[in-house]
């Protein structure tokens, strides 16, 4: 690491962007789900944890995995592990027109 940021040689891998995750997750342990309502969730999500890989996303593209495991770990956060979601995640990201 160098300023914060991985130092790569050859090919991006997706180990490389893991302690955005592990900060992701050490956020999210601090929070108490239960003891919050889905709507404060959602704004803890959009204003806290969408803000922590900005700083690397500024410099450097991340892989495609990454950003998956990301969108999983708020997904996750916001409707809870045993949560059935009936509609599809595409549809919930389309934009608003």
């Amino acid at each position: 690491m160098y300023l914060r940021f991985p130092m790569m040689l050859g090919r991006v891998k997706n180990s490389y962007f893991n302690f955005i995750l592990d900060k992701i997750n050490g956020r999210l342990v601090g929070w108490k789900m239960i003891l919050l309502s889905r709507s404060e969730r959602v704004t803890l999500a959009k204003s806290v944890v969408t803000a922590i890989p900005v700083y690397t996303m500024q410099n450097i593209w991340l892989p495609s995995g990454i950003c998956e495991n990301i969108d999983a770990t708020i997904c996750s956060f916001i409707w809870g592990r045993n949560y059935c979601h009936w509609v599809n995640q595409k549809k919930l990201t389309m934009p608003k027109r």
